[in-house]
């Protein structure tokens, strides 16, 4: 699975100017809900989330160290949510492409 850091990197968007890029995003960004590999997801990663900053929260008696893990795990579920997001959306945006007479 190849990681994409930005909509700038996604080869049906790379051809596009700025504003159409990011237009085709929004219009394209509501599928992800309907996919239940998001949804799934999304559940799975919260869980690990509380369940990961619970333990923190018990072991150390710093706030900072749980804020710290809080931001890097944040982080990570961030970064994971959007290429779960692309890679679930792409095929939508070849579709919204076609549909709009757009060629990349």
């Amino acid at each position: 699975m190849k990681l994409y850091f930005s909509i700038n990197s996604i080869p049906e968007l790379a051809n596009l100017p700025k504003k159409g890029r990011y237009q085709i995003w929004k219009a394209c960004y509501s599928m992800i809900w309907r996919s239940w590999k998001s949804i799934i997801l999304h559940i799975i990663l919260a869980i690990l989330f509380i369940s990961v900053l619970t333990v923190i929260y018990h072991t150390f008696d710093k706030f900072i160290i749980v804020l710290l893990v809080a931001a890097i795990i944040g982080a990570i579920y961030g970064f994971i949510e959007q290429q779960v997001a692309i890679y679930i959306i792409r095929p939508h945006i070849r579709e919204y492409l076609s549909s709009h007479g757009k060629t990349n």
